[in-house]
């Protein structure tokens, strides 16, 4: 996982700085961050020497309020951002039910009452490229979110001077940075889960070929699997194609999942799955549907998994649904405190940077573990 984290703003300090820790670690400032801040992914080697450097020189991480990110100085450049303004969140090419979803509502509003704090306004967009859609006014914002999944002509009506950070997008080569929750790693979690629990035929269900997290979910459902030479069947696998149209990251209703799924759970009791993961919390709660309706219990006869952890679905679920949670919440609070950065000026990493969110494991009661005889 690659995870650029936010660093002291401060220009004069008797502090030992990160350059420091990297110099003598023989590391890049990067890996360093990723360390010392605890969410990012470096080797064990690189660690260790990062740790022991950051010890000999008696570093001690600095603390920061949050108005030190976002009130300028008394007098300051005109670099400086101008506060009690708008920021915009552009959603694109997302689909209806996502806007209305739990996670959605989640981040947009973790985002805006973190920008009340600092007397400031998030703008929510909605903006769909297919339809024909006019091209959001952006002449009031002061600083722009854009989240979603542009196609390539958008990023070039975009105003070259806003302060900007991309959401939950597909990452590309750009001048500006990414966060994104790592999905990989989330279907990976969610596979192995199964593996300890012994499970051995482990299916994946999704309502789309063509969105990007879905994809990367079974990406990691895959790795898994691969890491103990299992290759799942063909027919353990439920993955719809897009419906005609613009190629673009959608979804069909959760529903469509049943033929599939249908003939998964048709096969013989030896064959079929013992296990299935879903892409999403809904994807689940289709198979828990389906699966009830020809008699098969869960998770006596089938355990399930699913992501996202919408308390709309989990709980309500009978029984409640193992699945992952997703920090949309820390997301939020580190995004905006980015983005106060890139508004005062004073960017917190030389280059553009991907930081990647991982969320944990919420066990409930969908999942049995198998005996010996069942994992074979």
């Amino acid at each position: 996982m690659l995870v650029f984290m936010p660093q002291s703003l401060e220009k004069k300090s008797t502090r030992v700085t990160m350059s420091q820790i990297a110099d003598l670690a023989g590391v890049s400032k990067t890996s360093v961050s990723f360390v010392l801040n605890r969410k990012g992914a470096v080797g064990e080697e690189a660690t260790a020497r990062i740790l022991a450097a950051a010890k000999e020189l008696g570093y001690a991480k600095p603390t920061r309020a949050s108005s030190d990110l976002v009130k300028p100085d008394p007098g300051g450049s005109s670099a400086k951002p101008h506060w009690n303004q708008t920021i915009a969140l552009i959603w694109v090419n997302t689909t209806e039910a996502w806007r209305h979803s739990h996670l959605s509502h989640l981040l947009i509003h973790s985002i805006g009452r973190r920008f009340e704090e600092f007397e400031s306004r998030l703008k929510t967009i909605f903006y769909n490229e297919s339809e024909g859609d006019a091209f959001p006014d952006l002449s009031e914002v002061g600083a722009l979110f854009v989240a979603g999944s542009p196609n390539a002509g958008f990023w070039e009506k975009l105003p070259a001077d806003l302060p900007r950070l991309n959401l939950l997008c597909k990452p590309f080569s750009t001048n500006c940075s990414f966060l994104d929750i790592d999905s990989l790693h989330t279907g990976y979690e969610l596979t192995q889960h199964l593996l300890d629990k012994g499970h051995r035929r482990i299916g994946f269900v999704s309502n789309s070929r063509s969105h990007r997290i879905f994809n990367l979910r079974y990406l990691g459902y895959y790795r898994a699997l691969d890491e103990l030479e299992i290759a799942p069947l063909p027919d353990w696998v439920v993955r719809l194609s897009q419906p005609s149209g613009p190629v673009q990251e959608t979804t069909r209703p959760a529903r469509d999942i049943e033929p599939g799924v249908e003939r998964m759970l048709a096969l013989p009791p030896e064959d079929r799955p013992t296990a299935i993961v879903a892409a999403n919390d809904w994807n689940a709660a289709a198979v828990y549907q389906f699966a009830n309706r020809i008699g098969l219990r869960i998770p006596e006869d089938l355990s399930v998994v699913g992501c996202d952890n919408d308390p709309g679905i989990c709980d309500f679920l009978i029984p409640p649904l193992t699945t992952f949670a997703i920090p949309y919440t820390e997301m939020a609070h580190d995004a905006v405190d980015w983005m106060c950065s890139l508004m005062k000026g004073q960017p917190l990493h030389s280059q553009p940077g991907l930081m990647q969110f991982r969320g944990k494991l919420i066990e409930r009661s969908s999942v049995r573990r198998m005996d010996g005889e069942d994992k074979d």
